[in-house]
């Protein structure tokens, strides 16, 4: 033993994980430069063999969630040999505090001792805490090896704040033993990154800014637990298995059809069987596209009715529609006054505002229309008031019909802001074309 595995070493500090897809772990490198660097150990393999009880205890514990867990395995920085230093460690946590508690040995003489074969040639405190945890939990045993490519930092200005990144975290049920090849079953997809923050206490403010500053959120992830999970499917899907050939399955419509059709094949139809099928599909296509438009009417358009309704009986019963009415009025009267109006409804902080269902579009256009048949506003700009006051329309829907077609978030970060501006300069545009085409047509 060398004199180091003397040493003790405790942990206690607040762990917070967060799940990394590629977009944010490119946009939160960008952002760390000056405020991490990078420790001792660097760019690491780690490797954990997890020792758990025959019918995994700990781990179903674990997936509880209760306020106070545990957990037990040894922990190599790349592949062990068997005369490797390596960690025994005995890993809890209690109302959101990890308290870690490590001991260092070499590879042959932590198995033996955690199988309960042998006692290493020291003592100490640490030691008999696991040696107790390993004598209350009767036939612990590897259950599952994991290993994981470790980015680890620390801050610039505080050393006791940690964070790390892992990637390519792979995980395996056999050949469990830290001497072997580091290879296993991909846990997460690749360019994906679990990024760990480790504290005594409050995390930095600069940190919890970037954090906000991306919408990067804590989420709940256990490695073992997680492919506990995997496994635990998986296993229970290969019992269900012969069960499930017993019983056939029940045919899907697309199966039947198919038959039928292989059946009827080479079977001439009379003329009164294609009659009934034409006949047949014209009703079911006039019945469902009748299904759809009611569904429609009733979900969409007939709450829109309403609340537009309602916004009008409040505007004129208020008398606020006949103020809107006198301001209105004198500036549509004039093109530049139009051309005012797209301008004002088409800037971008002001036209995701405006827009809502093009509540506000249809408010004005109803009040214009009452000033127009009262003749307080010459009809030849009817068409230029339309494109004036729908300058708007659309723009609340931008970021939701980009994030429902699937798009980037860097797709929606840039064309968001490219579409709103794009409005602010062809609105104008329209209400002078609509003009220009409105000349000798009253």
């Amino acid at each position: 033993m060398m004199q180091s595995q003397q040493i003790p070493m405790t942990f206690q500090r607040y762990e917070t994980k967060y799940m990394l897809s590629p977009i944010m772990a490119r946009k939160l490198r960008k952002s760390l430069p000056g405020h991490l660097q990078m420790d001792e150990y660097g760019l690491d393999t780690i490797c954990s063999l997890y020792y758990d009880t025959t019918d995994h205890q700990l781990i179903r514990r674990s997936l509880e969630k209760p306020v106070y867990k545990e957990k037990l395995r040894l922990r190599s920085y790349g592949p062990a040999k068997e005369t490797s230093p390596i960690y025994v460690e005995l890993k809890k946590k209690y109302e959101g505090i990890v308290y870690k508690r490590r001991e260092r040995m070499i590879l042959s003489e932590a198995v033996p001792y955690l199988a309960g074969k042998s006692e290493p040639g020291f003592d100490s405190q640490i030691l008999h805490e696991i040696t107790w945890f390993r004598n209350y939990y009767r036939g612990l045993a590897p259950a599952m090896y994991i290993a994981y490519d470790r980015i680890a930092c620390f801050g610039t200005e505080d050393r006791n704040f940690r964070v790390t990144f892992d990637t390519n975290i792979r995980w395996r049920t056999d050949n469990l033993c830290l001497d072997g090849p580091t290879e296993g079953t991909r846990l997460l997809e690749p360019g994906w990154y679990l990024m760990e923050v480790k504290t005594p206490g409050a995390v930095p403010l600069w940190f919890s800014k970037i954090l906000d500053d991306l919408a990067i959120y804590p989420a709940s992830f256990s490695k073992y637990g997680f492919a506990y999970q995997i496994e635990n499917q998986k296993a229970s899907e290969e019992k269900e298995q012969p069960q499930a050939s017993a019983a056939p399955e029940p045919k899907s419509k697309a199966q039947a059809k198919e038959e039928i059709a292989k059946a009827n094949e080479g079977k001439n139809e009379n003329i009164v069987v294609r009659i009934g099928k034409v006949v047949g599909r014209v009703v079911n296509i006039c019945f469902q596209a009748g299904r759809d438009t009611i569904e429609m009417v009733v979900g969409t358009i007939l709450p829109f009715m309403a609340f537009t309704a309602t916004l009008l009986g409040i505007i004129s019963a208020s008398g606020l529609g006949n103020v809107i009415a006198k301001t209105i009025s004198p500036i549509c009267s004039t093109l530049p006054g139009m051309v005012a109006i797209a301008f004002i409804c088409g800037i971008p902080i002001l036209s995701p505002v405006l827009g809502p269902g093009a509540v506000i579009a249809q408010v004005v256009g109803t009040l214009l229309g009452s000033q127009f048949a009262l003749g307080n506003i010459p009809p030849q700009y009817a068409l230029p008031a339309l494109f004036a006051i729908d300058a708007q329309a659309g723009c609340d829907f931008i970021p939701v019909g980009l994030s429902l077609g699937e798009a980037d978030s860097e797709t929606i970060e840039y064309g968001v802001p490219a579409v709103l501006f794009e409005r602010l300069i062809t609105g104008p545009l329209a209400v002078l074309i609509a003009f220009a085409f409105s000349i000798g047509m009253y």
